[in-house]
């Protein structure tokens, strides 16, 4: 597990809102920044800093409440970037969060699915069992 949040820490980044703090994440070919919609909720722009450099004010572009997705303008002009995995989710695959909860920096914590396909009302979600707190969304 050392091996993955080391290479994926770069790839995190911290959200800051008046109303609280948050993750995102970058995505292979995806040229923005991926967090979820009630972390920027009401704000028109935020505070994002990346491990290794300082804050920049950046606007949302985009946000689903439906789906709580949201689309941040990316500032930083080198990062790393996730790739989706094409293999299946199961049930029992061990996982890994790596997030800014209650406003710490760069925090694991790791679990297993517990179900693949959770419906939801009426959306399908991958349920985890891992210890997620306020700020790792």
């Amino acid at each position: 597990m050392e091996h993955i949040i080391r290479d994926f820490k770069s790839n995190i980044v911290q959200i800051s809102t008046p109303y609280g703090n948050g993750s995102g994440f970058f995505l292979k070919d995806i040229p923005f920044i991926i967090t979820n919609c009630h972390v920027i909720d009401q704000c028109s722009d935020v505070t994002v800093k990346k491990t290794g450099t300082r804050k920049h004010r950046t606007k949302v572009l985009f946000r689903d409440k439906l789906n709580d997705i949201a689309l941040l303008e990316n500032p930083f002009e080198n990062h790393s970037q996730a790739k989706l995995s094409e293999s299946p989710v199961t049930a029992g695959q061990r996982i890994l969060a790596i997030g800014h909860p209650l406003g710490l920096s760069y925090t694991a914590t790791q679990g297993i699915v517990s179900k693949e396909d959770r419906l939801y009302n009426g959306l399908k979600y991958i349920q985890i069992d891992a210890a997620i707190n306020p700020g790792n969304s």
